[in-house]
């Protein structure tokens, strides 16, 4: 009943109720030879209607009010064209659009985006809209206003580690590219933001798609994909500096140069960025550095660019978050936290003095130190005006550790002996260690487009190759036994093939229907360090072969109103940790989700909607249950019967030249049929019982807020200087899978005020100053968290971390085009 009545409610406010007089524009779109144009994108410039010409080049726009418009029209490839036109009554306007000389950046990435006749929900950020807002916080952060999104800083200011969850799903479940290159870690499937500093500086466009989305290389969509295309061509030489400072001891320098379009082929661009920042939490530290370079050639029908960017960081660890005793400011708990977990002195009088930025780590060098170089070469060919092709290679180089100070470390478990000083046998030293990564993923994508007046096929893929080895030194130890210098106690190897292929194919049935079919085969093979059933670590493999069917279908019945429905099936395999930390005989099964989207969008002259419903099935999903596994880990397990389902409501609308409103809401439900929790069960002398079993029925999946929602605002009351306000609510979110309250994060709300004021001067293309108050009425919240618990003499025991989110806090930046 909350879901239909909320639909209701959404499906009503889509109706229309405007009786004024209207006005019609509707036309032809051609290119060279008077051949018909499908896919132009035609929009009312200060408006936020558009229309798509269909397969004979015709488009239509009705309810206009009589007036002068100016018209803008957009095809890949094309000039773009941008005239005034006097509509009254009913006009009939053609417009004739000229290819331009080179082929253009987008078709990198062509493969793999949504287009306007997509049977599935979308957002796409252009430049201009990310430019505003780019102060050096992460990306994660950016897209914070998105539908369904919830976003989180372990050192609670946005720069740093930093995640995102899209419909309760996290970053390990989310499909990300650049350029059409998979950028996920192929073996934990996560996405670690802070190896890319400042990416969001060398972006032209972000398109997030909640669900499966479309076929796409790399980790599997399970929650969403997020693609990014990098900085596209810009036909006239620049240069841009930018600087931002703000709280926390916040800095941000950029520059970027661009040598614009040479002989009317080449060009040559390059970015430099430095971010520090002390962080909310104590010493959570960032000190960020990055350059991005790229170099293209521009042919008639070819193009070939190379793409190079690389990011090194230092960051304090501040993943360990803070005990709920902290949070609270709760003394009496702390002390028992204190007790429970054997703190010592020193340990002890941080926590208590700490405050909500308590830092579990003071050793001075617990870094992560972090380096992460992407090597990319496309090329694209236009075969003819039916078929083009693109392939790209890639490499990308990692390699880092994090080192961290171990107290009272047992000296076997680092491969050293004991030592005996005198009658006294020492088993346990104080040690500093450092965990690396060193890797390598490299391969291939490719696609080959076939595309009329009313199909287009592609047919695509990818051949990506995994080479990671992790091993562990100790640099230090009090007691250093028969250890050497940076004495190593492990080293492993993982090695993944991930080869995929897919075909999709949209046609357009009668300039209303438009049918989508995508087809993906997945083929997986990872070699790695596990165990066997006597504890020791052994070479072991697996193999996955994924198919995932994808269709739809949209209705255009008016040129303002569109309707989709689609069903995608999608597939996943177990993650780094749920291989390594089992047997053959525990290891998790893949992963399967069939999820079934429909939607309707509406466009008014100064309105736009749109609503998405959508249910994601899932079997099999692997969730956290506190289980042992045969190897004594606790590892996810499967969940045979587990579902998402929900509404997505967006809205935007121009109330005037000066002021507009925007916002979403999403709401959902998000449960596990069945679900067993499993607890370790002490005696009152610490004696391990065994697990302690609970039955969960229809129970909340973790991290799921029901409602998640967001509004803005802009006022615009000079040429060139926009205020903005924006709001933030995310409901409880439970920190396991039995909807427990006692292991909950409250529901939150924060907003953030900020201004731009965008000028030029002689000798300038562009000044733009801005200041943002993020928090702006200092809400005190926490965004993420984790729990652990156990049975101590028939009481149960919960472990509660949370992460700590900055009060008010300001950014201010200015920047030069030139």
């Amino acid at each position: 009943m909350y879901l239909k009545s909320l639909m209701i409610v959404a499906v009503a406010f889509l109706l229309p109720n405007n009786m004024l007089a209207q006005s019609r524009l509707s036309g032809k779109v051609t290119g060279h030879n008077h051949v018909q144009l499908a896919g132009v994108i035609v929009q009312v410039e200060n408006t936020l209607i558009a229309a798509v010409t269909n397969a004979d080049g015709t488009y239509e726009i009705n309810k206009l009010t009589p007036g002068n418009y100016r018209i803008k029209l957009s095809l890949l490839g094309h000039e773009t064209v941008l005239e005034t036109v006097d509509v009254q009554g009913s006009l009939v306007k053609d417009f004739m659009m000229t290819k331009k000389n080179y082929l253009t950046d987008e078709v990198i990435i062509s493969a793999t985006r949504l287009g306007d006749h997509s049977v599935s929900a979308y957002q796409t950020l252009l430049k201009a809209d990310l430019e505003k807002n780019n102060t050096g916080k992460d990306v994660p952060v950016l897209l914070d206003l998105l539908p369904g999104v919830v976003t989180t800083s372990d050192a609670g200011a946005g720069i740093g580690y930093t995640g995102i969850r899209i419909r309760g799903s996290d970053a390990t479940r989310i499909n990300v590219t650049i350029n059409g290159i998979p950028i996920n870690d192929a073996e934990s499937q996560g996405m670690y933001w802070v190896d890319m500093p400042d990416l969001i500086s060398s972006v032209d466009e972000l398109q997030v798609q909640p669900g499966v989305g479309t076929s796409t290389n790399g980790a599997a969509a399970f929650g969403g994909s997020i693609n990014l295309l990098t900085d596209k061509l810009q036909p006239n030489a620049y240069g841009e500096a930018s600087a931002s400072y703000g709280s926390f001891n916040t800095q941000r320098a950029t520059f970027k140069a661009g040598t614009g379009l040479l002989k009317n082929r080449f060009s040559l661009e390059t970015r430099l960025s430095k971010i520090k920042s002390d962080g909310y939490i104590d010493r959570a530290t960032s000190d960020l550095s990055s350059v991005m370079v790229s170099a293209g050639y521009y042919g008639k029908k070819s193009l070939v660019k190379f793409v190079l960017f690389s990011g090194k960081e230092i960051t304090y660890q501040s993943w360990n978050g803070t005990p709920e005793s902290r949070v609270n400011n709760d003394v009496a708990a702390m002390q028992d936290y204190i007790t429970r977990n054997g703190l010592d002195e020193q340990d002890a009088s941080n926590l208590l003095n700490a405050g909500r930025t308590y830092n579990f780590y003071t050793y001075n060098n617990q870094v992560d130190n972090f380096r992460q170089d992407n090597y990319q070469l496309h090329f694209s060919h236009e075969l003819n005006s039916s078929f083009s092709l693109n392939v790209a290679l890639h490499m990308t180089r990692g390699i880092g550790y994090y080192e961290e100070f171990k107290k009272q470390a047992s000296l076997s478990s680092y491969g050293l002996e004991e030592v005996t000083i005198g009658t006294v046998v020492i088993s346990e030293t104080d040690l500093v260690r450092r965990k690396w990564l060193d890797n390598y993923f490299y391969g291939t994508t490719y696609s080959l487009n076939y595309k009329t007046k009313r199909a287009q096929t592609i047919f695509g893929g990818g051949s990506n190759r995994y080479d990671g080895d992790h091993y562990g030194r100790v640099i230090w130890a009090q007691y250093a036994s028969n250890g050497k210098t940076d004495h190593q106690y492990y080293f492993n190897n993982g090695l993944k093939t991930d080869v995929n292929f897919f075909l999709k194919h949209t046609y357009d049935l009668s300039g209303k229907w438009n049918l989508w079919a995508d087809a993906q085969v997945r083929s997986i093979n990872y070699k790695f360090e596990g165990f066997d059933d006597n504890l020791t670590s052994v070479p072991q493999k697996q193999n996955y072969t994924f198919f995932n069917p994808k269709a739809g279908v949209s209705f255009k019945r008016k040129p303002n109103e569109a309707a989709y429905l689609s069903v995608s099936v999608g597939t996943k395999e177990p993650s780094r940790d749920d291989f390594t930390d089992s047997s053959p005989l525990s290891r998790p099964k893949a992963e399967r989700m069939i999820d079934v989207e429909a939607g309707y969008k509406m466009t008014w002259k100064k309105v736009r909607t749109s609503l998405n419903l959508y249910h994601m099935q899932y079997d099999n999903q692997l969730v956290l249950s506190g289980k042992v596994n045969d190897v004594g880990n606790y590892t996810r397990t499967n969940i045979k019967n587990s579902y998402r389902q929900g509404i997505e409501f967006e809205m935007a609308a121009v109330l005037s030249k000066k002021i507009k409103l925007s916002g979403n809401v999403a709401l959902s439900e998000n449960k596990i049929k069945d679900y067993n929790y499993f607890l370790d069960a002490y005696d009152i002398n610490f004696n391990y019982e065994g697990q302690q079993t609970t039955l969960f029925k229809n129970t909340d999946i973790a991290f799921s807020p029901r409602t998640v929602a967001s509004a803005k605002a802009t006022y615009s009351p000079l040429t060139g200087l926009e205020f903005s306000w924006s709001t933030k609510y995310v409901g409880k979110q439970f920190l396991d899978n039995t909807s427990n309250d006692n292991k909950s994060i409250s529901a939150f709300t924060y907003s953030n005020l900020s201004a731009h004021y965008a000028f030029a001067i002689e000798g300038l293309r562009e000044i733009t100053v801005g200041a943002t108050v993020y928090n702006l009425f200092n809400a005190f919240y926490e965004s993420n968290g984790y729990t652990y618990g156990y049975s101590y003499d028939n009481q149960v025991v919960n472990e509660n971390f949370y992460y700590p989110q900055a009060g008010i806090n300001f950014m201010g930046q200015v920047a030069f085009k030139f």
